[in-house]
């Protein structure tokens, strides 16, 4: 069975819509084209429908073909191995990954190539080196195909957020922002992600002293889940709106809320 049959075979069993299936994880024409064995859909996402639907993952995937799960198996542990790769700067580690990528043959292929030539340039150069114009093309073109806001993309995008000038983050923010409108059914995992981002996004603005597009940014995270796990990122999403306004008052007493919670040396980091 493939990933497409096994999907159309839960969501049969939910008696759910393709629409409803997806849960605002990926769009329903891409959905529609994974149960259709047109599209491969990058295990990121596929887990995340699976969990917003309460189904049982290794039962799940105890449905599909093994060379199908032996491939996802490979992609789960992508994201976690390019991060610990470039955590610890290990070359050889990055040797090995990309060794093992040439057997990979996913849809995805190239931007798991591409997220690889990024950590490359990232490990080997120093911290303010540009990207070349091809590298940056490559990059801009493969976050914006089709459903590439992925949980792998959006954390290499919040790594990598230092390359971009203002407008460019401002372009790729309002693209995060377009897509993830609303985060009812979104995993809660991928909207902590967008969050780091949102609140580097307003680090970025302060630093340039840029504060018409604050405000947005500022707003979208206030709409963010109530969740405990989102609640610091929120805190921070305030204390930058209280910068812009210079509004001491409120950043004293953010500053205080994060002291109160022995955050003292996180609070030296932080403009004033």
């Amino acid at each position: 069975m493939t990933v497409g049959e096994a999907l159309k075979q839960e969501r049969k069993n939910l008696n759910l819509t393709q629409s409803a299936m997806a849960a605002e994880v990926i769009s329903p024409s891409f959905y529609s084209k994974v149960e259709n064995n047109l599209h491969e859909i990058n295990v990121n996402d596929l887990l995340a429908i699976l969990d917003a639907h309460c189904i049982d993952i290794p039962s799940f995937f105890m449905k599909i073909d093994s060379k199908v799960k032996t491939d996802y198996f490979n992609l789960n542990t992508f994201t976690d191995r390019v991060l610990d790769i470039w955590y610890n700067k290990d070359l050889k580690q990055l040797a090995e990954l990309q060794t093992e990528l040439t057997k990979y043959t996913g849809n995805d292929v190239s931007f798991l190539n591409l997220q690889v030539e990024l950590l490359t340039f990232f490990i080997k150069n120093e911290r303010n080196a540009k990207l070349s114009d091809s590298l940056m093309q490559k990059l801009r073109a493969e976050l914006f195909k089709q459903n590439s806001w992925s949980l792998s993309s959006l954390k290499i995008f919040r790594l990598t957020m230092r390359i971009y000038d203002l407008d460019q983050l401002t372009f790729f923010m309002a693209s995060i922002m377009n897509k993830f409108s609303d985060f009812k059914g979104v995993n809660l995992e991928i909207v902590e992600v967008i969050a780091a981002i949102s609140v580097n996004y307003l680090d970025n603005c302060y630093e340039n002293n840029e504060f018409n597009q604050s405000r947005n940014v500022q707003n979208y995270l206030e709409k963010m889940p109530a969740n405990l796990t989102l609640f610091a990122y929120k805190l921070l999403g305030r204390y930058y709106q209280a910068l812009f306004d210079k509004n001491t008052t409120e950043l004293t007493n953010i500053r205080q809320v994060f002291i109160d919670c022995g955050y003292q040396t996180f609070i030296q980091l932080l403009p004033k």
